[in-house]
């Protein structure tokens, strides 16, 4: 287990606890259980996200406590970060050195650039939330059916429901933990496989469309403009594990989903890979970072270029 001694001390002050933006189910069970243990050992933390979470994570408890703001004068104790490799990520109100207190950071990316004050980091963890259930431990926090369901969500989202090969015998010891504590996994699955609005489902049809197949069968990727987005009266968050269709193409070892960014000239492109080649090191040329099977990255580009950038940098990495 993790040596948590640097981040202990403070779980029962005045604190904030945020995760990156555009938050998955692994920053979002982190935050909630990360919340729920701090409330448990009688602190006083708030929840920031610049991106709201889906409504369908409504029953973890602390959703509705979640803060789209922070106000610019507010001081903490300390800040916890979770899930993020960089402070880049962090959403536009995220405190300044002089308001933030000391800066917590717990992570398991491999590919990062440092920036906590005390940091715990283990990129051979299959889901930060592994890490949050260590912090419970290490902090002697009971384990309630309220952080439990939390850190079900984190690392059920982030294996793939337990699917990929970062799945190892660490994940499945926590995992029976979780259950034995109440964890409810149809309750989980359901909203994360079988709760999908109809808008997302149209907006799939349209992001299916651009599906490409190049480099020989081995790269696969799909694409979403803005004016998809709008024609189908929906946001850029229902397009959400929309990269894991190309990969699942037979034959196909790397796929990605590019995405126009809210900011214009620029795109947000998602990485998956089988296993065999690695993402983080492609993701990392354009900017960001991630794991060797799941990376994402934002960038300066038009949709139309991004697409064979990107394809151009898989064939000069791996010689396709």
């Amino acid at each position: 287990m993790n040596d948590f001694s640097s981040c202990i001390p403070w779980l029962d002050k005045n604190i904030l606890i945020t995760g990156h933006r555009h938050p998955d189910g692994d920053a979002i069970g982190s935050v909630l259980a990360l919340y729920n243990i701090s409330k448990s050992l009688g602190g006083n933390p708030r929840i920031y996200s610049q991106d709201v979470y889906t409504e369908d994570f409504r029953f973890l408890e602390g959703y509705e406590n979640l803060e789209l703001t922070i106000g610019r004068h507010e001081k903490f104790d300390a800040c916890f970060v979770v899930d993020s490799g960089s402070i880049e990520m962090l959403g536009k109100d995220f405190p300044d050195k002089d308001h933030r207190g000391v800066l917590i950071v717990i992570d398991h990316h491999s590919t990062r650039t440092p920036f906590g004050d005390n940091e715990v980091v283990d990129s051979t963890a299959s889901a930060c939330g592994i890490l949050i259930q260590e912090l419970a431990k290490a902090a002697n926090c009971a384990l309630t059916p309220s952080i439990a369901s939390c850190l079900w969500l984190a690392v059920a989202s982030d294996t793939g429901s337990f699917r990929y090969s970062s799945t190892d015998p660490r994940t499945m010891r926590y995992s029976g933990e979780l259950l034995e504590a109440g964890a409810d996994p149809w309750q989980t699955a359901s909203v994360l496989y079988e709760s999908n609005p109809t808008e997302r489902m149209k907006l799939l049809g349209f992001s299916l469309r651009t599906l490409e197949v190049r480099l020989g069968g081995k790269a696969a990727s799909m694409m979403l403009t803005n004016s998809m987005i709008a024609e189908c009266g929906t946001d850029s968050e229902q397009a959400s594990g929309f990269v894991n269709y190309p990969r699942s193409i037979r034959g196909v070892e790397i796929a990605f989903f590019v995405r126009e960014d809210e900011v214009p000239g620029k795109v947000r492109v998602s990485f998956r890979s089988r296993g065999k080649f690695s993402v983080d090191n492609i993701a990392s040329s354009l900017g960001g970072g991630g794991h060797p099977n799941a990376a994402g990255a934002t960038f300066e580009c038009s949709i139309s270029c991004a697409v064979d950038h990107i394809y151009k940098i898989i064939r000069e990495t791996y010689g396709w």
